[in-house]
Formats: structure tokens, sequence, C-alpha cells
């Protein structure tokens, strides 16, 4: 008996020394990634435009991005996968066997460095969790949950991008139905473990030699009667434009199915209404975190309409690329969007705009995302932790008004036509 429980503990201490490396090693590929993002990003759009100036410059390099990510899309297929589509791969065989690990970095850098109005997430899963299915497959006569090395991988990996520790971990666990299932205690530990060791790596080679994501902080929201008495209001209308999200990324999609067969002509048409939205709302360009910095600072200067109106430009832009094949992740872009919503709605409805930002944001994402507690863990990166309460409340309301959900998303899988390209 005492031989079994030694043998066991055993196990469990490997899986955990393991889970730290993997969380590491985490913490080391989201920072080089992204220095690799923002060095081909600042060559593209800051040194090349010094010696080419011309006004239609947008124009051109995002159709030429087009041009580059249709041949990625012939010759390596269709990556990166969506987040909830790699998240729920793992969760359902325990691995991911997308295809080979350098296709993918390939593949998710190419949108973001040409301009694409999508955040690195999406990429940076599928990597990590390719990483560490080839890590798990070599351990499995060591450890018995060698299936949970891609969901430790991908805790890690989204923990230390969006500077939430806990968002990745919870991004897993609870599903679009807001049921969460918690994994055993051992397997928490473990977990939260990877999550630290990354946060650890990460914070060296940031302190060392930069890079990293930059996220700007707001302020606590000023609070009175007559910002309690617009909540409700100003919490449907971040839900409403969550659910305009939803519903346009599906129309776009239904409009391109004729192309889909021929996606990389399709990666083309997007690059050139990127460039064209890029000519005259320059917000439409990239994930938006940066360009956040820019709209706190110039928000009351703008007039209530244009910021309402380039937060929902920033929504469909954002679908556009997605469906027409620019592949990549959706959380920094709509978050962005509902910052502009909510400092226009703060202008219109005279509430403090740190309050009418937080709750459209937060609205907004937990009618997309459709998970209210990693919503909620997310939104702790831009708000003190004083707005809880606030942001609680607007996560449960965007994600409970939204239709749709995980039934939905697999029924759709389950019906959908496999086309040339796609993965198996």
């Amino acid at each position: 008996m005492q031989a079994a429980s030694d043998k066991k503990s055993a196990k469990w201490l490997s899986f955990l020394l393991i889970s730290i490396i993997l969380g590491a090693v985490a913490g080391a590929v989201v920072w080089l990634f992204l220095i690799v993002m923002s060095g081909g990003m600042n060559l593209v759009w800051d040194t090349l435009p010094a010696y080419i100036n011309l006004p239609i410059y947008p124009l051109i390099v995002c159709t030429l991005g087009g041009v580059i990510v249709g041949i990625s899309l012939k010759l390596i297929g269709p990556y990166p996968e969506e987040l909830e589509t790699v998240i729920d791969k793992v969760k359902e065989s325990g691995r991911y066997d997308a295809c080979r690990i350098w296709k993918v970095l390939i593949a998710a850098l190419l949108p973001l460095i040409f301009g694409a109005s999508l955040g690195p997430e999406a990429g940076l899963a599928g990597v990590i969790a390719l990483l560490c299915t080839w890590v798990g497959d070599r351990m499995k006569h060591v450890l018995k949950e060698e299936g949970e090395m891609a969901k430790v991988g991908i805790a890690a990996a989204l923990g230390i991008l969006f500077a939430a520790p806990l968002f990745g971990f919870m991004a897993q666990i609870e599903d679009e139905e807001g049921k969460t299932t918690f994994p055993k205690r051992q397997k928490v530990i473990a977990y939260l473990a990877a999550i630290l060791a990354a946060f650890g790596v990460s914070y060296m080679l940031v302190e060392s030699f930069g890079g990293g994501l930059h996220i700007e902080r707001f302020e606590a929201a000023a609070m009175s009667r007559h910002e309690i008495l617009w909540f409700i209001p100003v919490a449907l209308i971040g839900t409403a434009f969550g659910i305009i999200y939803n519903l346009l990324g599906k129309a776009l999609k239904h409009l391109a199915l004729p192309l889909k067969k021929h996606n990389h002509i399709l990666a083309v048409l997007g690059g050139v209404i990127l460039g064209l939205f890029a000519l005259y709302v320059p917000y439409s360009l990239f994930s938006g975190e940066l360009e956040m910095t820019e709209l706190m600072a110039s928000y009351n200067t703008m007039a209530p309409w244009l910021l309402i109106g380039i937060g929902a430009m920033k929504i469909l832009i954002t679908n556009i690329c997605l469906a027409s094949s620019w592949r990549g992740g959706h959380i920094f872009p709509i978050i962005f969007a509902g910052v502009s919503i909510g400092y226009g709605v703060a202008a219109l409805s005279g509430t403090n705009p740190i309050f009418a930002v937080a709750v459209v944001t937060t609205a907004l994402c937990g009618a997309v995302m459709k998970k209210p507690i990693a919503v909620v863990l997310v939104m702790l990166i831009f708000f003190p932790f004083k707005d809880i309460i606030l942001l609680i409340a607007a996560a449960f309301i965007g994600a409970s008004l939204s239709p749709g959900g995980k039934k939905e998303v697999r029924d759709g899988r389950k019906k959908r036509t496999r086309l040339p390209g796609d993965s198996k």
C-alpha cells in the first residue's frame, strides 16, 4: 500500500515538474513571438514608410499582405485556428495535432505584421498546444496525465499574454453555457505552477531585453446615483454591440462561402478592404492595445458619434479579416471597440467615462465570448479590483443575453462541409 502511494506521489511530482518546465517554455515562446511580431510590424509600418512616402501606402501594404496570406493558405493550410477551436480540440482529445509548429508560427505572424485587426492569442495557443502535445507524447510512458500537457501550456501562454494569470485557466474550464468544471486539486496546483513559471520567465526576459505587450490601465470608475441609474442601459448597449459582432461574423462567413474553396483570392480581397478602411480610419489596423493609449488621450476631443462609429468599424473590420481568411484572435480588437464605444456612450449619457467604458467593454466581451468569469479576469487587467462588482454584473448581462452557445458551435462543426486545405 505504501509503495503504491509513493509511486503515485512520484508520478504527481513528475507531472508538476514537467508542468513548471512547460510553463517556463511557454513564457519564453510568448515573449519571442511578440518580439518577432513587433519587429515585423515596425519594419512594415514605421521603417519602410520613411522611404516610401505614398498616400496609399496602407492600401498597398494590406493588399500585398493579402497576397502573402493567400500564399500561406495554399502552402501551409488554414492556420492558425481560432482560439476556441484549439481549446475545444484539446478539451475533447487532450492533444492538438494540427500541423508542424513552424507552419503555425508563420501563419500566425503574417496577418499581424501586415496590419490585421486581430490579436496574437489564437496563433500562440496553437503553437503552445502543438509543443505541449509533442512533449506529452514523449512522456506518456512516465505520466498518465500526458493529455493534460496541452491544457497546461495553453493556460500558461494565455495567462502571460493577457497579464491575467487565471484567464488561461478559466478560458478552458468555463464553457459557453456558463458551466464550470474544475479539475482535481493536484491538477489545479500544476496549472498554477506552470502559470507562475511562465510569468517568471517572461518577466525576466522583458526586464532584460524589453518586449511584451503594452497594456493600458484605467483608474477606478467614479460611481454616483446617475451612474447607477444608467448601468442597465449602458450594459445593454455593450451587449447589443456584442450581439452585432456575432451576427456580422455569421453573415460575412456566409457571404464568403462561394470563395471558400479559393481562400487565397478571399485573402487578397480582405487585404484590399482592410487597406481601404485604413486610408480613412487608421484605427482599422492592428489589434488595438497600442491604439487604446492614443484613444484614451484624445477621446475628449472627438464627437460621441465618431467614437461609437470607430468602435463599430473595429467590430466590422475584425469580422472582415476573419471571414476573408486573415486568421487570428478577436479579444484585443473587441476590447478596443468596447473602449471607443464606451467613451461615446459616456458623452451622450453624461456618465463617468471610465464607468461607461468598463460596463460597455465588459458586456460586449461577455456577449462575444460567453464566458463571464474569464471575461472578468481579462477586464481586471484594465480596471482596478475596486470595480469587480461592476465588471461581474456587466459580464453576466452580456453573456446571458447573447444567443447561441456551445451546442450551436458543435452542431455547426458537425454539419460543416470539409473543404480543400482544411485540417483533418
